[in-house]
């Protein structure tokens, strides 16, 4: 996850990073990052060194660099709608269906399955919600039997009504 802490301490989560994604670049190359990342499970972290020279010698290597953060500036962006506009309910249903195809491209599902190390309290971080309501959402939607999460996974019970919750498929 990748995290900062507002000036009361307050902690916001603005993106989950999946295997194979791009932590970001620092606002200034050679400055502190304004963001933290913490890993929810094992990781193995690269690090591109000198990417202004990386890039000019290989430029296919920095599209592709370009090509990811547009990807995570579009997510972020479609993270802040869904925040703004949508009740709890919408959004935590938005935040499992996005998660589920971001892993699906990668073939990291079991059919509906998916690995899901979040606690509620980051999923409260991550989409403006108290941890109580998450709890409460979370459990109003199993009820309704459109997803479960169970030691660390999550299985999407209903597609179709999760899809139909969001809006469309993510």
């Amino acid at each position: 996850m990748l995290t900062r802490l507002s000036e009361d301490g307050k902690r916001q989560v603005f993106r989950s990073v999946l295997p194979g994604e791009l932590l970001g670049f620092q606002q200034h190359l050679h400055g502190p990052a304004i963001y933290s990342a913490i890993a929810l499970l094992d990781s193995a972290v690269c690090r591109v060194p000198n990417i202004v020279k990386t890039c000019s010698s290989q430029p296919e290597f920095g599209l592709s660099l370009a090509s990811a953060e547009a990807n995570d500036k579009m997510l972020t962006e479609m993270y802040l709608t869904n925040i703004i506009h949508r009740s709890a309910r919408e959004r935590i249903a938005f935040m499992v269906s996005e998660l589920y195809h971001r892993l699906k491209r990668r073939q990291l599902n079991r059919g509906y399955t998916i690995q899901f190390p979040l606690k509620q309290e980051d999923i409260a971080d991550t989409l403006g919600l108290t941890t109580i309501h998450v709890n409460r959402t979370l459990h109003a939607l199993r009820e309704d039997g459109l997803f479960e999460i169970h030691k660390h996974e999550l299985t999407i019970l209903d597609y179709d009504a999760l899809c139909t919750l969001v809006g469309s498929e993510v």
